[in-house]
């Protein structure tokens, strides 16, 4: 017998089998088993050997067998009794280490059992199946059940209990310890509830740890609820756009109970998702779909019914919409990028039917933005983008028109026969036809001898060619164009462009070029004299002669050609008429640096060409400034308007374009090619160098005036990236020097267009005046805008007459000689003046060039002329002057401060100081 309170351990490990009689094991005690265990009596003795574990005492059978033999007429007797506990690692269980046969067993439900052997054994509890106390699993290859087992209590130490056909009930009071990913039931497992409550079951299969939690939220009695896992796919048919999310499912039974309501908590950790998660129910034979919380996956409204067994598990809406993108009509067939749309879950697929089938014409089958490259030609190709995503498949369509046409036709008296034209449309003219409107095609046709006139407004707009067939005609009306695309010329037939001149006189001239391939300069206009057609000559920088009649206008080139001798002799509108194939694509012509480097070239093309993208296309061989021809012949002042820097000379323009037919002449950087190509046509309209500017930058304008006529211009503008000095590409200069002009000069040169840094009222912009003949002019404010379109005036001060004039109060008159003067005028824009300038009857001018003083008056005459040195001494007097002007040589007076006495014929005498 062990007994008393310290714990002890007796090992019984003799070679062989050890006879026992008797053996008592009381609390705290511990057997452990080193060799079978036989219980046998004496021979002479009336007594029987026997094993007792007393409450708190361990017996640990190991892998021995504790048996009866000797001359035992009846067993010996194994009892454990109510909290004792026996620990068993034979492979058969309690069954293998007690050998029923021989001895008498008896297990007390109350007492304990470890189990470290492969299987628990078949044994008689004294409550059958019952263990209230401890059932343990602890062996690391696991434990298999032979039987039935309700436990008040299951520990896991190590290893998984396998149920097999059996199951372990866990009473409502019970509880489950030490379960994880590699400890748990295997099987069955059944919990009992008399009450709405909650219990997670640590169940798994195949090494796939997967617990549930199950809870009643309504139960009225007691119920037994079992769950087991399988990994394997829910039996039976899905609802309708639902997936499974894995291979597995949870079976759960309830027997007892009523009123009941539950929710069960079920495990996807690491399914495959493919939508919105549900919880998938199988009852009866049916599987509904219910939604869940997330992340937990819990059935969100409790089930009221568990009719027999139930499987569940977790599936996802699979339901999502294909999107294959718009749809799109194509003149000729042409690779499209597709826009189906992405699966969330699952995979998509290109399908096509149409004039080709092929799968092939896509360059990915499975991706939603694969190029699509018709192989069969023209016709209607419907496009399927299907997402597939296990039980759902959802498709979407598009469909590409190729080669879609209509036709102008004569019924209705003309009508389009499958609707007006747009940009994926072929269009045909077969019948005569007159726009209203814009037209827009992929390609144009005009046949059957149709005459078709584009009016004056309307704009064709092409991505292909135009062709035009024998026998019927295409007409661009003035200020109508004809838009293409693309690097190429890929039109057919000839056109007529008309284009008109600005109101001219019979001897003046224009600068041209024609918008049409070959057409003769003699043809343009026949009725010019033969003599009268030029070239720019880049090295003389002269107009040259052209012999017309045997030279057609070269694609970008500028020619002077005078109007036709049977022209007006008042300022008249000519019309002009190119006749041939329109030009289109990329065209260029060789530049020369010849001379000055200027070069007579032209807008190739019948539709505008944009000044800005011209310029910018061209930057390293032109220096940026456009010189167009204005001239009215025998008019006084430069030929030509300068563009730079987005500013005109003559003053702000309504567009900003080049208008077809227009010459002009440009400077070159480089002897290379000036390059015209489609991207420089922008829709617009407008005369002969009428172009528009953008622009943030205030400017002003002014005039030269003689006689109420305008025979000069000239710009000055403010931007932030401009400075006070030379900016190419922002000041342009001053050509053609007439004997007659109004410029600002910056670093000795002349500027028809001068750009300055950023405004401030203190800047004094110098002027510079030429005139071959004396007399009386004016300087006029043109147009203003930006900061001067405010309250910011600006005055233009006269250093002869030390006058400071606001042009906003209208022009300035003043009186001159002959000659060039370079620091006589200049702008400001504050007057340095604190007083008003007198007004006088007559107005005087005196000035000194080349030691010779001049002296004009205006709305009078000069009677007699005094000229005092500072001392008052007479200098010089002339009387009897009657004349607007006079001049006296001071070649012999020292250079000093001179004072002036004019009188008038009136008798008013005016003063004036001057310096030599």
């Amino acid at each position: 017998m062990l007994t008393g309170s310290a714990p002890q351990t007796i090992t019984f490990s003799t070679p062989g089998n050890v006879t026992y009689t008797n053996f008592t094991v009381n609390n705290t005690r511990t057997l452990v088993m080193g060799s079978n265990i036989i219980l046998s009596r004496n021979n002479n003795a009336p007594w029987r050997g026997f094993i007792t574990v007393n409450s708190g005492g361990t017996i640990n059978c190991g892998t021995f067998v504790v048996d009866g033999g000797g001359l035992v007429q009846t067993n010996g007797d194994f009892t454990i009794n109510s909290g004792a506990k026996m620990i068993t690692a034979n492979a058969t269980g309690v069954q293998g280490s007690v050998n029923t046969t021989n001895v008498n067993a008896t297990y007390n439900s109350g007492a304990s059992y470890e189990f470290r052997g492969a299987a628990t054994g078949v044994f008689t509890l004294s409550t059958a199946n019952t263990i209230t106390g401890t059932m343990t699993i602890n062996r690391s290859a696991g434990v298999t059940l032979n039987q039935d087992f309700t436990t008040s209590t299951l520990e896991f130490v190590d290893g998984i209990a396998t149920t097999g056909s059996f199951g372990i009930t866990i009473p409502s009071t019970g509880t489950i310890t030490g379960a994880n990913a590699s400890r748990y039931v295997n099987g069955r497992l059944n919990r009992v509830f008399n009450s709405a409550s909650s219990f997670t079951y640590p169940i798994g299969k195949g090494g796939v740890y997967k617990p549930v939690t199950y809870q009643y939220t309504a139960l009225t009695g007691t119920s037994t609820v079992g769950i087991e896992q399988f990994e394997a796919a829910l039996p039976g048919s899905l609802p309708s756009s639902v997936n499974l999310k894995n291979s597995r499912y949870w079976e759960i039974s309830q027997t007892g109970g009523s009123s009941i309501g539950y929710r069960v908590t079920l495990d996807g950790t690491g399914d495959t998702v493919s939508g919105t998660v549900v919880m998938l129910k199988r009852e009866s034979g049916t599987t509904t779909s219910h939604a869940v919380t997330t992340p937990n996956f819990t059935n969100t409204t409790a089930f009221t019914t568990l009719t027999g067994t139930n499987q569940f598990t977790l599936g996802s809406n699979c339901t999502q919409s294909a999107t294959a993108g718009s749809g799109q009509n194509f003149c000729t067939p042409t690779a499209v990028l597709l826009s189906g749309n992405t699966p969330t879950y699952g995979s998509g697929a290109w399908s096509v039917s149409g004039p080709s089938n092929s799968t092939a014409q896509f360059s990915d089958v499975n991706s939603p933005t694969a190029t699509f490259t018709p192989a069969g030609g023209n016709g209607i190709y419907t496009l399927t983008w299907t997402l597939t995503n296990g039980n759902c498949v959802n498709t979407s369509n598009v469909v590409f028109e190729y080669g879609k046409s209509t036709t102008w036709t004569s019924a209705s008296g003309g009508s389009w026969n499958n609707g007006a034209p747009d940009a994926t449309t072929a269009a045909v003219i077969a019948f005569d036809y007159t726009s209203s409107g814009n037209i827009t095609a992929c390609s144009l046709t005009v046949n059957n001898d149709a005459v078709v006139v584009i009016s004056s407004g309307d704009v064709v707009t092409l991505s292909g060619g135009l062709t035009v067939a024998t026998g019927s005609s295409f007409t661009l009306e003035n200020e109508a164009y004809l838009m293409q695309e693309g690097t190429s010329n890929p039109n057919s037939g000839d056109i007529t462009a008309k284009q008109e001149s600005q109101a001219l006189m019979r001897l003046d001239y224009g600068l041209w070029s024609s918008p049409v391939e070959n057409q003769n300069l003699l043809s343009f206009s026949p009725s010019t004299m033969a003599n009268r057609f030029y070239t720019y000559n880049t090295t003389t920088d002269a107009y040259a002669a052209i012999v017309p009649s045997t030279n057609s206008f070269t694609t970008g080139k500028g020619y002077l050609i005078r109007m036709p001798d049977n022209h007006p002799t008042s300022p008249t509108v000519w019309e002009g008429n190119f006749i041939g194939k329109p030009n289109s694509g990329d065209l260029t012509i060789a530049l020369s640096t010849a001379g000055g480097g200027y070069n007579a070239v032209g807008n190739p093309y019948p539709s505008p060409i944009s000044i800005d993208t011209f310029i910018d296309d061209n930057n390293s061989v032109i220096d940026g400034d456009l010189f167009f021809w204005r001239k009215t012949n025998g008019a006084a002042g430069s030929a030509y308007v300068t563009y730079s820097g987005g500013v005109f000379s003559d003053g702000p323009h309504a567009v900003d374009n080049i208008q077809p037919g227009q010459g002009f002449i440009v400077k070159a950087t480089a002897a290379s090619n000036l390059q015209f190509n489609n991207g420089q046509r922008p829709t617009g309209t407008g005369v002969f160098y009428r172009n528009a500017q953008e622009s943030t930058a205030s400017r002003l304008w002014l005039q030269l005036k003689s006689n109420n006529s305008v025979v000069g211009s000239m710009a000055v503008g403010y931007r932030e990236d401009a400075t006070n000095g030379i900016d190419s590409g922002l000041d342009g200069n001053y050509i053609n020097y007439s004997a007659l002009a109004l410029t600002s000069i910056v670093e000795g040169t002349l500027l028809a267009v001068q750009q300055r840094a950023t405004f401030e009222a203190t800047d004094v912009v110098p002027l510079a005046f030429k005139t071959n003949s004396a007399g009386t002019y004016e300087i006029a404010l043109h147009a203003f805008d930006g900061l001067f379109a405010n309250d910011q005036n600006v005055y233009v001060r006269d250093n002869v007459t030390g006058a400071e004039h606001n042009l906003k109060d209208g022009s300035y008159s003043f009186t001159t000689a002959t000659g060039v003067f370079n620091e006589r005028f200049e702008l400001i824009y504050q007057s340095t003046l604190s007083f008003e300038n007198p007004v006088l009857s007559s107005n005087v001018v005196v000035y000194t060039q080349e030691k010779n003083m001049h002296v004009a008056v205006q709305n009078t005459t000069i009677s007699e002329v005094k000229i005092f040195d500072m001392r008052g001494r007479l200098v010089k007097v002339a009387t009897d002057v009657n004349d607007a002007t006079f001049t006296a040589d001071l070649g012999a007076v020292a250079n000093q401060v001179l004072i002036v006495q004019v009188k008038t014929a009136e008798g008013e005498w005016l003063t004036r100081k001057i310096a030599l």
